[in-house]
């Protein structure tokens, strides 16, 4: 598992927070919007701006809020501080996450001061999560699991297993499975459902262009591969046979909030490692039925709106992290652009011209 991300405690986190107000933005009361920043507590944006994107996701808030007097754990605790204050009606404070990573500190994280991923960051902040909700105990006798059959379903030849799955389930968690199918005696391998928190989604290389309708669809693409093993082909055969089949990633359980990761770090072998800055476009509303199978099938249109979207200012190996919100105020949205401290409002336009790395999306209801 990967080691992350920030750094700090006590005297050191308040000296820095100082610092930063002394010497930072010039714009931090100067804010338009009716939203708080967050203090940069030394190369910290990556983690400001994921916790910005996570505070617009309203099935993330009622799921962190209603887990706070259940789970006791110092990552609940501290993300249901920090939501509290970022969702707050207030033109003015400033927040410190420092006991964000305290929490993360607990949980035995490597803190720097180094610039971190906030896609990784996001990962282990919803992986702490999990293991703080995870039960102390489970049986293969759960009756309750049982009765879900989304939940630790393990699919094989012959049908779906249950097995006790041990974390809390969370609006962000959705299902993908991979099929591999012989293109011969059209027989499956056995395929095992995943759980995901994000979709990586890749660029189209040396291309000016590209829109996220297209990305998706060539995740779920099929693709050949060779050479693989058939069982059912070698049993009629009688001796081991090699075929070509037919591989798919299949979206089997889209979450409430959808995470989609673009990938732009690229490597090539006259410049080593890279970032391709080629704009995605991506649409306020999206639907997701076009892209699933299994359980969400059945439904025609799958529509998600967004939420957030974090851009990253920079190279492949430094820079920083922003992030766009959409805040709903007296039951009218407007779209705030969060630079640490710096808050403002934007026009929809600026939004959808950013160079996206992760973009958020809601279930619309």
């Amino acid at each position: 598992m990967m080691n992350v991300v920030v750094a700090v405690a006590g005297v050191g986190v308040a000296i820095l927070a100082g610092a930063y107000i002394v010497w930072g933005s010039d714009q931090l009361f100067r804010r338009k919007a009716r939203c708080p920043g967050l203090i940069n507590l030394g190369n910290t944006c990556f983690l400001n701006a994921v916790l910005q994107a996570l505070a617009s996701l309203k099935a993330v808030k009622l799921w962190i809020f209603g887990s706070v007097d259940k789970y006791d754990g110092p990552m609940t605790k501290a993300l249901n501080q920090v939501l509290t204050v970022l969702c707050a009606d207030d033109t003015t404070s400033v927040y410190s996450p420092d006991n964000v990573l305290r929490a993360l500190a607990r949980h035995r994280w490597k803190l720097t001061f180094e610039q971190q991923d906030a896609h990784e960051l996001y990962h282990v902040l919803l992986s702490t999560l999990e293991d703080e909700m995870a039960p102390s105990s489970s049986t293969l006798l759960n009756v309750e699991m049982l009765n879900n059959p989304r939940d630790g379903a393990v699919w094989t030849r012959t049908g779906r297993i249950h097995v006790p799955y041990k974390r809390s389930v969370g609006p962000l968690r959705g299902t993908i499975r991979g099929l591999l199918q012989c293109c011969v005696c059209k027989e499956n391998l056995p395929t095992r459902c995943e759980h995901f928190h994000s979709l990586s989604l890749t660029l189209p290389v040396n291309e000016k262009k590209c829109s996220l309708e297209r990305c998706l669809q060539q995740f779920v693409q099929s693709e050949i591969v060779d050479n693989v093993d058939c069982l059912a082909c070698s049993k009629i055969a009688g001796t081991p046979v090699k075929r070509t089949f037919l591989k798919q990633l299949q979206l089997w359980a889209i979450p409430n909030c959808l995470c989609i990761h673009i990938n732009r770090t690229v490597w090539q072998s006259t410049d080593g490692l890279n970032k391709n800055t080629v704009h995605m476009s991506f649409p306020l509303k999206l639907d997701m039925g076009r892209y699933t199978g299994g359980h969400d099938a059945t439904r025609s249109v799958r529509l998600y709106s967004l939420q957030s979207v974090i851009e990253h200012m920079g190279g492949p190996s430094s820079g920083h992290y922003a992030t766009y919100r959409k805040v709903v105020e007296r039951r009218t949205s407007q779209w705030v652009h969060l630079s640490d401290t710096a808050v403002y409002n934007v026009d929809v336009k600026d939004v959808l011209d950013a160079t996206a790395y992760m973009l958020f999306y809601e279930k619309v209801v």
